[in-house]
């Protein structure tokens, strides 16, 4: 992960509020849809990885 999304995260965790704002919420559902993606994509090609081996 980036240094800066790692900071955006940190200062997240970091409010003294218990809400979001719209742009904070915003930004957080990228994020997360980013990561997914790449998990997914991480899972998929260890997938095509065993397939090509055999396994």
């Amino acid at each position: 992960m980036e240094e800066s999304v790692q900071k955006f995260l940190e200062s997240l965790g970091k409010l003294n509020r218990a809400y979001l704002t719209a742009l904070e919420e915003k930004l957080l559902g990228v994020l997360e849809s980013d990561l997914i993606v790449e998990c997914n994509n991480s899972t998929n090609n260890s997938f095509d990885e065993s397939d090509r081996l055999g396994q």
